[in-house]
Formats: structure tokens, C-alpha cells, sequence
């Protein structure tokens, strides 16, 4: 099987695709670039999905519920037999992926913006790796947030706990005690971005990464 990736630069438009309540969630924001991004990353993860199943972009049907207050966020699902599902956005990057190989998890992060965040990424052994340039922060920042999306655990395990191998040589899950079989995958996302995509399991990840228009 195959991880469907796709990314864009954030875009107009589009919006016929969300439903009423990702409509009401993006109106929500205060700033325009915050409502860009978030439209952008919806409706782009429908293209990812929509190119995965050989559906029609407006028949891919997405929605979240908080496992905590019910509200609509929290892990997307695609509905009974659909794939996984996942998207990230930062700067003026959106990207999503989808997959029928197991849970699925995919990050993007500004280099420039990781440049300016203290290192709470980076686990006593990593810190040891240095120097630490914010490319080479960017890169583990995105492999760990990637793996925490596909597990579920997002922020509610702190990302210096997990140990994934140095930025250059491929990526992997090095050390997280009890932490699941994972693959990992970094992607290019073009200047000045960091990304990677996870997907829970232990056989071979193959992914296709694409660039869309959102």
C-alpha cells in the first residue's frame, strides 16, 4: 500500500468543500492567515484523500470529535472503511496525508519559527548531537510531532521523551518506552520548511509526496 502526501501553498478558494461546521471553526479565527490556513489544509486533505480512493474531492467526507469535550477537533476520520487521515500547516505551507496502511501523522514546521522556539524538542541524548542548527531542530521537531499525530498523543507527551535518529541519516524511532512499531518518512516541503510523515506499523512505508493547489 501506499501514504498519499500532498502540499501547497496556502491559496484562496476552495471553500465550497468544507461543511457547515468547518465553515463556522474557520470564521472563527481572528487573523486572515489563520483562516487561510486552516481552509487550505482541510480542503487540501480531501485532495489527498480523493486522489488515495478515486473519489470526488466534494464526496470525501472528514470530520473530528474530541475524545475529551466532544467538540469538532481532535484526530480527522474519513467514516467506516476510509482511510487515515491527517494535515499540518505553518507559514505559508499546508500538507496532508492519507493512507489505508495504518494510523497516520504528518507535520510541517517553519525553520525560522523553530528558530525562535526554545529547544524543549530535543532529549538529553540528542542534545549531545549539537551543534544544533534550526534546520537540523526543524527536522526533529517534525519527525517527533508527526509520530505523536499517529498515535494520538499530540501535546500530552512531551516531545523530549521521544528519541528519533540524527537529521541526515534517515528517519526513525530510536527510543520511546512503550512507545508502538512506527515508520517514518521526511519530506520536502521546499525552503525554509522541515516535514514528515508517520504511519504506526512495522511494514515497509512507501509514500508518494505531490504538490497541489489547494
Amino acid at each position: 500500500m501506499t501514504t498519499q502526501v500532498g502540499w501547497s501553498r496556502v491559496v484562496p478558494g476552495a471553500e465550497r468543500l468544507l461543511s457547515a461546521t468547518e465553515l463556522t471553526r474557520m470564521r472563527s479565527f481572528r487573523y486572515d492567515a489563520d483562516r487561510a490556513r486552516f481552509r487550505s489544509s482541510h480542503v487540501l486533505a480531501r485532495l489527498v484523500v480523493a486522489e488515495l480512493t478515486g473519489t470526488a474531492p466534494d464526496q470525501v467526507v472528514i470530520q473530528q470529535t474530541c475524545t475529551t469535550c466532544g467538540g469538532p477537533h481532535g484526530r480527522p476520520e474519513t467514516g467506516p472503511g476510509g482511510p487515515y487521515v491527517s494535515w499540518s500547516s505553518a507559514g505559508d505551507r499546508v500538507v496532508a496525508a492519507a493512507t489505508y496502511d495504518g494510523p497516520v501523522g504528518v507535520d510541517v514546521e517553519s525553520v525560522a519559527a523553530v528558530a525562535r522556539a526554545e529547544a524543549g524538542e530535543l532529549s538529553p541524548a540528542e542534545r549531545e548531537r549539537g551543534p544544533w542548527a534550526p534546520q537540523r531542530r526543524a527536522v526533529t521537531w517534525v519527525r517527533k510531532e508527526s509520530l505523536l499525530k499517529a498515535t494520538g498523543d499530540g501535546l500530552t507527551v512531551p516531545l523530549a521523551e521521544l528519541v528519533v535518529s540524527a537529521p541526515g541519516q534517515p528517519a526513525r524511532l530510536e527510543s520511546w518506552p512503550g512507545g508502538p512499531g512506527v515508520r517514518l518518512a521526511d519530506l520536502d516541503l521546499g525552503a525554509g520548511y522541515a516535514g514528515c510523515v508517520a504511519v504506526l506499523g512495522t511494514d515497509e512505508l512507501r509514500v508518494e509526496v505531490r504538490e497541489l493547489s489547494a
